[in-house]
């Protein structure tokens, strides 16, 4: 299991450069609303949030799905699972298109042994990136647990084929030959 935590740290400046993109995006998106807001033409709700034209603006109140991430990370790499779920369903709720998060939580819900919900977060995960090397070593690891070693050793071969002989791919060939 020390090994998938270190490819969790191993790839966390790649997600949190994806996620600073897409917040990035998401704020100037919004830019013109929070502008029109700021003048005084939406009126306050006692929700936390503000009201410009029927919708609803985030406040500082709201989750911030990076800051939120990080934290999960940092429970992942702690043993902390169930609080990163938990962390982690608020992001892709945030983000539902965030494929890294969606693979995060396919990792947190395996090591809690929900391998059902672990399974749709790493198929979430491989429908939104379908060479999304975490994912696919992840989800080769939880074929393993559940006994599908012919699917781990597919997801093996899908590795080698992107990414050669990377992390990724050795961590989880090694996984299977110690089997």
């Amino acid at each position: 299991m020390r090994d998938l935590a270190f490819l969790s740290t191993f790839n966390r400046r790649l997600i949190l450069n994806r996620l600073t993109g897409s917040m990035l995006l998401v704020s100037a998106l919004l830019l013109p609303i929070s502008s029109a807001q700021a003048v005084g033409t939406g009126s306050s709700s006692s929700g936390g949030g503000s009201s410009y034209g029927g919708q609803t603006i985030a406040t500082a109140e709201e989750p911030d799905a990076l800051a939120l991430f990080e934290e999960a990370l940092d429970f992942i790499e702690r043993g902390w699972f169930r609080r990163a779920i938990t962390n982690l369903q608020k992001v892709t709720y945030i983000e539902p298109r965030n494929a890294d998060a969606w693979n995060e939580l396919g990792f947190a819900y395996r090591n809690v042994e929900n391998y059902r919900q672990s399974e749709a977060a790493y198929k979430r995960a491989l429908g939104l990136d379908p060479e999304h090397l975490g994912a696919l070593n992840y989800q080769g690891y939880l074929f393993i647990e559940t006994d599908r070693v012919d699917l781990a050793r597919e997801n093996l071969t899908r590795l080698e084929a992107l990414c050669g002989d990377c992390f990724a791919f050795t961590n989880l060939q090694e996984a299977l030959d110690a089997l």
